[in-house]
């Protein structure tokens, strides 16, 4: 099977746990359960919130994000009357 981005690989020797990146496969969990993390610059696995808070080790869902996004304010000018109109 050719190597792709759109899937990840395990070593069914050591069961160590890669993904490809394009270029190269990257590990992501070795055999003996480690976890790499995510971080900006390296891949790994990380957490997946769907609520907003404080923690730095993962990211929101989009779905969060798109609602969020929606609850924000519209506001336009209204020059003739110096009037500010929220939506």
């Amino acid at each position: 099977m050719p190597a792709s981005v759109e899937y990840i690989y395990i070593d069914i020797s050591n069961s160590n746990i890669y993904f490809y990146n394009g270029s190269a496969y990257v590990q992501i969990i070795n055999g003996g359960g480690t976890i790499v993390p995510a971080t900006d610059t390296t891949p790994g696995v990380m957490k997946l919130y769907n609520a907003a808070g404080a923690n730095t080790d993962g990211t929101i869902t989009q779905k969060f994000i798109t609602e969020e996004l929606n609850k924000k304010v519209e506001a336009s000018v209204d020059s003739a009357h110096e009037t500010l109109i929220l939506d």
